[in-house]
């Protein structure tokens, strides 16, 4: 519903534009002012009516058809950049999930305590941020993502994010 309205404020503007600019009204209440005897038809202006709204129809129209022909490109080139980005992210989960699958407990575990792979926190943390970012401009691309939570384990967390490349692939 909004976005007719929207198109309807938009179609009003560009007649008001039309109507209020033109030269043939103008013209015909000039040409009825400066002779009497001259009637001009009523159905003439109606006619003027339908003509200015068809094209004010138009013109709104093609405002917005330009502006998605030079978004298109734009949001085709963010959809990439969110595609690798997903890739990446994706890979690296899945890299620190095989080096933590041999016996060390659940790398998103926030009581992870030292041990021999003392950079495993500090790369959890890395990633949490790039996740971070990702997830707002995902939010900011109108994609839907359930929002991050600290306590979900590495396979979930890698499920929704295939989910998510999913659902990017689908706007390809």
């Amino acid at each position: 519903m909004k976005e007719l309205s929207a198109y309807l404020y938009a179609v009003k503007e560009q007649w008001r534009r039309l109507v209020t600019g033109s030269l043939t009204i103008g013209l015909l209440s000039l040409l009825q002012q400066a002779d009497s005897r001259v009637r001009v038809p009523g159905f003439l202006y109606w006619m003027i009516v339908c003509v200015t709204l068809l094209w004010a129809f138009f013109g709104a129209w093609k405002t917005e058809h330009r502006r998605v022909l030079t978004l298109q490109p734009l949001a085709q080139t963010l959809i990439g950049s969110l595609k690798v980005r997903c890739d990446q992210l994706i890979k690296e989960w899945a890299e620190l999930n095989q080096l933590c699958s041999n016996d060390l407990q659940e790398p998103l575990n926030p009581s992870w305590g030292g041990s021999k792979t003392e950079f495993i926190p500090f790369r959890v943390g890395s990633l949490q941020m790039l996740y971070g970012t990702f997830y707002a401009d995902l939010v900011r691309a109108t994609i839907p993502m359930p929002k991050y939570n600290v306590r979900i384990s590495l396979p979930d967390l890698l499920e929704t994010l295939r989910d998510c490349k999913g659902k990017i692939e689908k706007l390809q």
